[in-house]
Parts: structure tokens; C-alpha cells; sequence
């Protein structure tokens, strides 16, 4: 009778995945972040057997599809293709931000890497990154920038 009954609990039980994965990708189509998404979808898809689903929701530089992620179930099936602009950028520069990136969520790999630089005219005779600080407080709000993104707000 204990055979019988410990035998429908491991029937009952399904390996993951055991339906289509959707990864959130909070960019929009065509995004270096959609692009390996959908290139690294591809790849568990085939390892793991199931369909990786991307759907986009882009806005708000990425804010947007983190809560979306953040508000689905956690049961593994919902995962976000996030990026440092996310993770790193918004929490710094956006007011009432609705999600803690590291409360929220936790890592499970990284696919790509980035590469970002600081750049200075000659004429400013700032060398370091510790004499751009510096001047930076001795003048704030003077110091302007340029940003592929929405930049400060």
C-alpha cells in the first residue's frame, strides 16, 4: 500500500519545464538586448526541449518589462532579459522606481557583456576618473554629458 501511494507523488510530479518558458525582454524588438535574448532563447529551447517565448515591453528605459516580470508568478516559467541600464542605471536616476533589483529578482546567468567608456575633452585637464569627480562637486550641475539613453533625471 506504501509503494502504491509514494508512486502517485512521483507521477504527479513533472520536471521543469513542462510548458513553454517566457523570457521578458524589456527592450524593444530589434534591441541588442532582444537580439540575445531570442539568439539565447533559442539555444535553452532546443537544450531544454520547450519553446522560450520573447515578448517585448519596452519603456521607460526597461522599467516597464522589470515590473511586468516582477508581478508574474514565481514559478520559474516567467524570467526577464535584463541589463545594467535596468539593474544598475534606473535606481540611481529614477524617482519611485516600483522594483529593488536586488530584492526582486535574483541572477542566473550573464549572456553578454558591455562595454562602456568615460570620455573628456583634452582642453579640461581631467585625466582620471577621480579629477572628473572632483570637478563634478566643485561645479555641480555644470558638467554636461552625452548618453545613448534618456540620461539623468
Amino acid at each position: 500500500m506504501l509503494a502504491a501511494v509514494a508512486g502517485t507523488n512521483l507521477a504527479l510530479a513533472q520536471s521543469y519545464p513542462a510548458k513553454p518558458i517566457r523570457w521578458i525582454v524589456p527592450f524593444a524588438a530589434g534591441s541588442s538586448t532582444d537580439i540575445a535574448g531570442r539568439f539565447f532563447g533559442q539555444q535553452l529551447s532546443v537544450m531544454v526541449g520547450q519553446p522560450v517565448v520573447i515578448e517585448n515591453r519596452p519603456g521607460a528605459d526597461g522599467a516597464i518589462g522589470i515590473v511586468a516580470a516582477k508581478n508574474a508568478p514565481a514559478d520559474g516559467y516567467t524570467q526577464v532579459v535584463a541589463g545594467w541600464t535596468n539593474l544598475t542605471v534606473n535606481p540611481v536616476v529614477m524617482k519611485d522606481l516600483q522594483y529593488d533589483p536586488v530584492k526582486d529578482f535574483k541572477p542566473i546567468t550573464g549572456f553578454t557583456r558591455s562595454m562602456l567608456g568615460i570620455a573628456v575633452s583634452p582642453s579640461t585637464n581631467i585625466r582620471t576618473v577621480a579629477e572628473l569627480a572632483a570637478a563634478a562637486k566643485k561645479a555641480p550641475k555644470k558638467l554636461d554629458f552625452g548618453s545613448f539613453s534618456a540620461g539623468y533625471r
